[in-house]
C-alpha cells in the first residue's frame, strides 16, 4: 500500500514525496537532539507542510508519537490546532489500521484517510491547494466520504473508501538490495 501511495504522489507534476523512518534507537536520537530526517534528501521532517503515516496496527502508535516528537511536531492534534501556525504540518494517517480500528489513532491525526487512498489522496491534495485555512480545510474534508476528521467526527466514523479495480493491484515501487525481500517484486 505505501508503495502505491509513493508512486501515485510522486507521479503528480506538482507533488514530491520523501520517506522517513523511526531510528532504531529513538531514545539516543532524542538525547542527541537529532531531528527526524527524510531518507531521500535528509531534510527535517518538521519542515514539510504535510506529514503522513501509514499504520498497520495499534502497536505502531508509539512509533508515530516518537516520530512526531523527533520531528518537533506536537503529538496531539488539539495541541497543533491550539498553537497552529503556517509552519505546523498537517498530520495525515492512513494504512491498514483505518480499515479495522482507526479510533485509537484519532488523537494524533488532523485527518485520516479511511480505506484505500488511491481515490482520496488526489482529493486531499486538491483540497489543500484550494483551501489554505486549516479549519476550513478540515471542515470541507469532513463532509467527504473516506475522510475522518477526529476533531469534527469524534468517534463517529464515516464510510471507508475503496479503490476502483483499474487502480489495482498494488505492487512494488521501491526496490533496494538493502532489504529482506531485495530480489523480489511484491504484489498484492
Amino acid at each position: 500500500g505505501f508503495q502505491t501511495v509513493y508512486r501515485l504522489l510522486n507521479g503528480m507534476d506538482d507533488v514530491s514525496v520523501e520517506r522517513a523512518f523511526l531510528p532504531d534507537d529513538a531514545g539516543r536520537a532524542r538525547a542527541a537532539r537529532e531531528p527526524l530526517r527524510t531518507y531521500e534528501s535528509g531534510r527535517p521532517v518538521g519542515d514539510f507542510p504535510i506529514v503522513a503515516f501509514s499504520l498497520a496496527y495499534e502497536l505502531e502508535l508509539a512509533g508515530l508519537v516518537d516520530c512526531l516528537d523527533l520531528a518537533g511536531i506536537p503529538a496531539f492534534a488539539d495541541e497543533r490546532a491550539a498553537g497552529s501556525t503556517a509552519r505546523t504540518p498537517l498530520v495525515v494517517i492512513g494504512g491498514p489500521l483505518t480499515f479495522s480500528n482507526p479510533v485509537p489513532a484519532a488523537p494524533y491525526a488532523d485527518v485520516m484517510l479511511l480505506g484505500e487512498s488511491e481515490e482520496t489522496l488526489p482529493e486531499l491534495l486538491d483540497a489543500l491547494r484550494d483551501e489554505p485555512d486549516r479549519a476550513a480545510l478540515l471542515a470541507g474534508l469532513a463532509a467527504r466520504p473516506g475522510f475522518y476528521v477526529p476533531s469534527i467526527h469524534g468517534a463517529r466514523l464515516p464510510a471507508i473508501a475503496s479503490a476502483r479495480d483499474a487502480k489495482l493491484p498494488a505492487f512494488s515501487q521501491i526496490r533496494t538490495p538493502n532489504t529482506e525481500l531485495s530480489d523480489m517484486f511484491l504484489i498484492e
